[in-house]
């Protein structure tokens, strides 16, 4: 969300936690006392406030964001004769991602479609973010999570480096992370 935006609704939130937590309007709507299209009517608010769509919907079922991978970076950075065509050609790039002791989404790439990454040159960056700011400055290539960086491949700031090599796995999603030990009342009800 931009910084300057107001908040969405909290009824909207509210409606949008419980669909996605059940993964149903239905059941959202019975939970929360109200019918379904008032569950429908506020994450379509929502989504207009927030400019993306929150669900795929399906004939009576929703479902909150599969993922998909590819390499991505600005078109100058592979133009011509640069440009690779084949994963091992990746090797002569540097390979932006962010920070953990395992590239995640490059190690699954890579095993994917049968690159060695002992050889690469890698940037570590400190998070996702500034991942895509450095692709976007032309510094190296990156593993797009299509979620993240959809405006800016449909705007062609960025652009796919091999697009026969996308990876779609269900193992490749989202996740909670909360330091060691108790957490406080409303981290546990978060993470619940």
């Amino acid at each position: 969300m931009h910084p300057t935006r107001p908040l969405p609704p909290l009824l909207s939130l509210r409606a949008f936690e419980a669909a996605a937590r059940r993964l149903s309007f239905s059941h959202a709507a019975q939970e929360l006392f109200v019918t379904q299209s008032a569950i429908s009517h506020q994450i379509q608010k929502l989504e207009a406030d927030l400019g993306v769509a929150l669900f795929e919907r399906r004939t009576r079922a929703i479902e909150l964001m599969p993922e998909r991978l590819s390499l991505v970076c600005i078109p100058a950075l592979v133009d011509g004769k640069s440009r690779p065509r084949k994963p091992q050609d990746l090797l002569r790039f540097p390979l932006l991602a962010s920070y953990s002791k395992h590239a995640f989404e490059w190690e699954v790439w890579a095993h994917r479609f049968g690159l060695d990454l002992s050889r690469a040159q890698r940037v570590q960056l400190h998070d996702y973010n500034i991942v895509v700011e450095a692709a976007l400055a032309g510094q190296g290539i990156a593993m797009g999570r299509h979620r993240l960086v959809a405006q800016q491949l449909a705007s062609k700031a960025l652009v796919e480096v091999l697009p026969d090599a996308v990876l779609d796995d269900p193992r490749i999603g989202w996740w909670l992370v909360t330091p060691k030990g108790t957490l406080g009342g409303p981290a546990s009800a978060f993470r619940t």
